[in-house]
């Protein structure tokens, strides 16, 4: 417990302005994810935080339709944190072979929706 506090001691700062971004991305863009309030398309990682609370719920077809690879997260984690770079490197890969795939199965689908109201679409006039 001490090491926690520690941690969080040491990245206070960080944590204020992750919080502060947070916050004002949601009220200002309804979305939290900087893909989807800057260009309005979905990135890889699109759905692993409901995934994850899908997956906390024991939900796993679930988490398995809002973003499959969140099966691999924890083993990347492990892997990243060991610095076992190759095993970790390869399962970035298949998060982008997952996604293409993700894409061109189901795409306009949530998660994988196109945000009109994105930052570019609005500097740019809008996309029809």
């Amino acid at each position: 417990m001490s090491q926690l506090i520690t941690v969080l001691k040491d990245n206070r700062i960080g944590l204020i302005v992750l919080g502060i971004y947070l916050l004002l991305a949601q009220l200002i863009f309804g979305y939290i994810c900087p893909s989807m309030w800057l260009l309005g398309l979905p990135c890889p990682a699109c759905g692993l935080t409901r995934a994850a609370f899908s997956l906390i719920r024991l939900d796993f077809r679930g988490a398995a339709a809002y973003n499959p690879m969140i099966f691999a997260a924890l083993p990347a984690f492990y892997f990243y944190h060991k610095k076992y770079l190759i095993p970790f490197a390869i399962i970035v890969l298949a998060l982008f072979v997952v996604f293409f795939v993700r894409i061109n199965a189901s795409f306009g689908v949530e998660p994988l929706i196109i945000n009109r109201n994105a930052l570019i679409h609005i500097l740019l006039g809008g996309f029809r």
